[in-house]
Protein backbone atom coordinates (compact mmCIF):
# COMPACT_ATOMS: atom_id res chain seq x y z
CA UNK A 1 0.00 0.00 0.00
CA UNK A 2 3.00 2.77 1.03
CA UNK A 3 4.49 1.36 -2.23
CA UNK A 4 1.34 2.33 -4.48
CA UNK A 5 1.17 5.47 -2.52
CA UNK A 6 4.67 6.66 -3.20
CA UNK A 7 4.37 5.81 -6.75
CA UNK A 8 1.15 7.64 -7.09
CA UNK A 9 2.28 10.72 -5.41
CA UNK A 10 5.21 10.32 -7.73
CA UNK A 11 3.42 10.15 -11.12
CA UNK A 12 1.39 13.18 -9.62
CA UNK A 13 4.21 15.25 -9.36
CA UNK A 14 5.40 14.07 -12.77
CA UNK A 15 1.94 14.74 -14.63
CA UNK A 16 1.21 18.49 -13.34
CA UNK A 17 4.95 18.66 -13.75
CA UNK A 18 4.84 18.14 -17.51
CA UNK A 19 1.41 19.89 -17.46
CA UNK A 20 3.02 23.30 -16.93
CA UNK A 21 5.86 22.20 -19.13
CA UNK A 22 3.41 21.94 -22.04
CA UNK A 23 1.71 25.58 -20.67
CA UNK A 24 4.65 27.73 -20.25
CA UNK A 25 7.94 25.84 -21.61
CA UNK A 26 10.09 23.99 -20.19
CA UNK A 27 13.10 26.72 -20.07
CA UNK A 28 9.75 28.85 -17.94
CA UNK A 29 8.98 26.77 -15.55
CA UNK A 30 10.79 27.13 -12.11
CA UNK A 31 10.51 25.23 -9.02
CA UNK A 32 8.27 27.21 -7.25
CA UNK A 33 5.28 27.21 -10.49
CA UNK A 34 5.95 23.45 -10.19
CA UNK A 35 5.49 22.89 -6.20
CA UNK A 36 1.87 25.02 -6.30
CA UNK A 37 0.73 23.14 -9.74
CA UNK A 38 1.13 19.75 -7.66
CA UNK A 39 0.16 21.15 -4.13
CA UNK A 40 3.07 19.62 -2.64
CA UNK A 41 5.53 21.11 -0.22
CA UNK A 42 9.27 21.74 -1.12
CA UNK A 43 10.60 18.74 1.31
CA UNK A 44 7.82 16.47 -0.76
CA UNK A 45 9.16 17.41 -4.08
CA UNK A 46 12.89 16.55 -2.64
CA UNK A 47 11.36 13.13 -1.74
CA UNK A 48 11.03 11.96 -4.79
CA UNK A 49 13.31 14.19 -7.20
CA UNK A 50 16.72 16.02 -6.82
CA UNK A 51 15.83 19.01 -8.85
CA UNK A 52 12.92 20.07 -11.83
CA UNK A 53 15.49 18.14 -14.44
CA UNK A 54 15.01 15.10 -12.21
CA UNK A 55 11.37 14.71 -13.06
CA UNK A 56 12.85 15.39 -16.39
CA UNK A 57 14.91 11.94 -16.15
CA UNK A 58 12.45 10.00 -14.27
CA UNK A 59 10.10 10.54 -17.00
CA UNK A 60 12.62 9.98 -19.77
CA UNK A 61 12.65 6.48 -17.98
CA UNK A 62 9.60 5.40 -17.82
CA UNK A 63 8.91 6.05 -21.28
CA UNK A 64 11.90 4.20 -22.95
CA UNK A 65 11.84 1.17 -20.02
CA UNK A 66 8.25 0.84 -21.83
CA UNK A 67 10.00 1.68 -25.59
CA UNK A 68 12.51 -1.06 -25.07
CA UNK A 69 9.83 -3.57 -23.48
CA UNK A 70 8.05 -3.30 -26.51
CA UNK A 71 10.80 -3.39 -28.58
CA UNK A 72 11.35 -6.95 -27.11
CA UNK A 73 7.87 -8.25 -28.05
CA UNK A 74 8.21 -6.28 -31.96
CA UNK A 75 11.59 -8.00 -32.35
CA UNK A 76 10.64 -11.68 -31.32
CA UNK A 77 7.25 -11.31 -33.72
CA UNK A 78 7.26 -14.08 -35.99
CA UNK A 79 3.86 -12.21 -37.23
CA UNK A 80 5.30 -9.35 -38.18
CA UNK A 81 7.41 -8.63 -41.59
CA UNK A 82 10.48 -6.03 -41.06
CA UNK A 83 8.61 -3.68 -42.84
CA UNK A 84 5.82 -3.25 -40.10
CA UNK A 85 8.80 -3.64 -37.57
CA UNK A 86 10.78 -0.58 -38.83
CA UNK A 87 7.07 0.92 -39.34
CA UNK A 88 6.81 0.51 -35.08
CA UNK A 89 10.00 2.26 -34.45
CA UNK A 90 8.97 5.31 -36.65
CA UNK A 91 5.12 5.07 -35.55
CA UNK A 92 5.92 4.65 -31.33
CA UNK A 93 6.79 8.59 -30.39
CA UNK A 94 3.23 9.71 -31.97
CA UNK A 95 1.08 6.56 -29.95
CA UNK A 96 2.69 6.11 -26.80
CA UNK A 97 0.41 9.06 -24.33
CA UNK A 98 2.62 10.86 -22.24
CA UNK A 99 0.58 13.75 -20.81
CA UNK A 100 -3.03 13.01 -20.50
CA UNK A 101 -4.09 14.97 -17.89
CA UNK A 102 -7.31 18.73 -17.23
CA UNK A 103 -8.70 17.44 -20.49
CA UNK A 104 -4.92 17.23 -22.85
CA UNK A 105 -4.31 14.41 -23.85
CA UNK A 106 -0.16 14.38 -26.17
CA UNK A 107 1.82 12.06 -27.25
CA UNK A 108 5.54 11.75 -26.80
CA UNK A 109 6.36 14.04 -30.21
CA UNK A 110 3.29 15.98 -29.81
CA UNK A 111 4.83 17.00 -26.28
CA UNK A 112 8.21 17.42 -27.60
CA UNK A 113 7.38 19.27 -30.88
CA UNK A 114 5.00 22.18 -28.73
CA UNK A 115 6.15 25.58 -28.68
CA UNK A 116 8.36 26.51 -25.81
CA UNK A 117 9.94 22.76 -25.70
CA UNK A 118 12.72 23.03 -27.95
CA UNK A 119 15.42 21.67 -25.16
CA UNK A 120 13.46 18.66 -23.99
CA UNK A 121 13.06 18.23 -28.23
CA UNK A 122 16.69 18.17 -28.48
CA UNK A 123 17.04 15.72 -25.79
CA UNK A 124 14.14 13.01 -26.85
CA UNK A 125 15.59 13.08 -30.03
CA UNK A 126 19.13 12.59 -29.20
CA UNK A 127 18.66 9.60 -26.82
CA UNK A 128 15.66 8.41 -29.26
CA UNK A 129 18.57 7.45 -31.85
CA UNK A 130 20.62 6.44 -29.28
CA UNK A 131 18.39 4.27 -27.97
CA UNK A 132 16.92 2.34 -31.12
CA UNK A 133 20.12 1.54 -33.00
CA UNK A 134 20.88 -1.10 -31.02
CA UNK A 135 17.80 -3.22 -31.42
CA UNK A 136 17.58 -1.63 -35.18
CA UNK A 137 21.02 -3.68 -35.91
CA UNK A 138 19.68 -7.03 -34.38
CA UNK A 139 16.69 -6.68 -36.59
CA UNK A 140 18.90 -6.34 -39.49
CA UNK A 141 20.96 -8.70 -38.56
CA UNK A 142 18.45 -11.21 -38.19
CA UNK A 143 16.48 -9.66 -41.73
CA UNK A 144 19.78 -10.72 -42.95
CA UNK A 145 19.48 -14.21 -41.51
CA UNK A 146 16.52 -14.99 -42.90
CA UNK A 147 16.46 -13.54 -46.26
CA UNK A 148 14.45 -10.30 -45.65
CA UNK A 149 17.64 -8.30 -46.31
CA UNK A 150 21.04 -8.70 -48.01
CA UNK A 151 22.69 -5.67 -46.25
CA UNK A 152 26.54 -5.95 -46.66
CA UNK A 153 26.66 -4.16 -42.97
CA UNK A 154 23.63 -4.05 -41.19
CA UNK A 155 25.27 -2.34 -38.49
CA UNK A 156 26.27 0.54 -40.57
CA UNK A 157 23.16 0.77 -42.11
CA UNK A 158 21.43 0.65 -38.01
CA UNK A 159 23.11 4.19 -37.69
CA UNK A 160 21.87 5.05 -40.61
CA UNK A 161 18.22 4.50 -40.49
CA UNK A 162 17.95 5.76 -37.26
CA UNK A 163 18.80 9.15 -38.65
CA UNK A 164 16.62 8.93 -41.34
CA UNK A 165 13.39 7.03 -39.36
CA UNK A 166 13.98 10.24 -36.63
CA UNK A 167 12.25 13.55 -38.75
CA UNK A 168 9.76 11.02 -39.46
CA UNK A 169 8.75 10.69 -35.65
CA UNK A 170 6.91 13.91 -36.17
CA UNK A 171 5.04 13.20 -39.55
CA UNK A 172 3.73 9.83 -39.46
CA UNK A 173 0.03 10.26 -38.81
CA UNK A 174 -2.02 8.50 -35.83
CA UNK A 175 -5.27 8.32 -34.69
CA UNK A 176 -4.78 10.65 -31.97
CA UNK A 177 -3.24 13.36 -34.20
CA UNK A 178 -6.10 13.31 -36.48
CA UNK A 179 -8.56 13.75 -34.05
CA UNK A 180 -6.55 17.13 -32.92
CA UNK A 181 -7.17 17.87 -36.90
CA UNK A 182 -3.61 17.75 -37.61
CA UNK A 183 -2.67 17.30 -41.57
CA UNK A 184 -1.23 14.41 -42.75
CA UNK A 185 2.32 15.24 -44.38
CA UNK A 186 2.05 12.79 -47.28
CA UNK A 187 5.15 14.01 -49.05
CA UNK A 188 7.41 14.06 -46.42
CA UNK A 189 6.45 10.79 -45.34
CA UNK A 190 6.46 9.09 -48.69
CA UNK A 191 9.81 10.53 -49.28
CA UNK A 192 11.40 9.43 -45.71
CA UNK A 193 9.55 5.93 -46.20
CA UNK A 194 10.98 5.44 -49.57
CA UNK A 195 14.90 5.90 -48.83
CA UNK A 196 14.29 3.73 -45.97
CA UNK A 197 12.82 1.08 -48.49
CA UNK A 198 15.62 1.97 -50.89
CA UNK A 199 18.25 1.75 -48.12
CA UNK A 200 17.17 -1.88 -46.82
CA UNK A 201 16.88 -2.85 -50.72
CA UNK A 202 13.26 -3.95 -49.54
CA UNK A 203 10.27 -4.33 -51.69
CA UNK A 204 8.82 -0.79 -53.46
CA UNK A 205 6.27 0.72 -51.11
CA UNK A 206 6.20 -2.33 -48.57
CA UNK A 207 6.23 0.40 -46.05
CA UNK A 208 4.10 3.11 -47.31
CA UNK A 209 1.15 0.90 -47.76
CA UNK A 210 0.85 -0.04 -44.54
CA UNK A 211 0.93 3.54 -43.59
CA UNK A 212 -1.34 4.63 -46.44
CA UNK A 213 -4.76 3.85 -45.35
CA UNK A 214 -4.11 5.51 -42.07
Amino acid sequence: MKRDSYHNKRKAIIDSSFLLFFESGFSNVNLQMMLQQADVSKGTFYHYFKSKDGVIESCYEHVMTSFLKQVDDVLSSVDMSLAEKLIFFIRWPSSYILLDADGIKLSVAEFMSSSGNHELKQTFESRYVDIIVEPLQKLLLRANQIGESQLTHPEVSAKLLAMIMLPLVYKIPNSLQLAHGHEKDDEALEAGLECIERTLKLKQNSMRDLVGNI
